[in-house]
């Protein structure tokens, strides 16, 4: 396994659906997470990281802004969407190892 697609692989298991429902969850506390568009979000999810393991000369940032630009964009939660894709951008940049916006 190819150095890019081991770190695709990591960052699958990293960045899931329910890793995503949960910052969502936390997001929009008190009111309850609710996915909307399941296929949506594991496709916005997935997208990066496919991009990753087929265009490997695509830096962190572009993917990072790829994973915020679906997700904001495809709208699979009831509510927080846009605060959702943000949390996810700057943790994939964190677990890329560039500094967050929040560092």
């Amino acid at each position: 396994m190819s150095t890019t697609a081991a770190h695709a692989f990591h960052l699958a298991r990293l960045f899931t659906p329910i890793y995503a429902t949960r910052v969502n969850a936390r997001i929009v506390y008190p009111a309850t997470a609710t996915v909307v568009k399941p296929t949506d979000l594991v496709s916005a999810l997935a997208r990066p990281l496919h991009v990753m393991t087929y265009e490997p000369h695509r830096d962190a940032a572009f993917l990072a802004t790829l994973a915020y630009g679906l997700i904001q964009g495809r709208h699979p939660f009831l509510d927080g969407n846009k605060r959702t894709a943000f949390f996810v951008m700057n943790e994939y940049l964190r677990a890329q190892g560039i500094l967050g916006f929040s560092d």
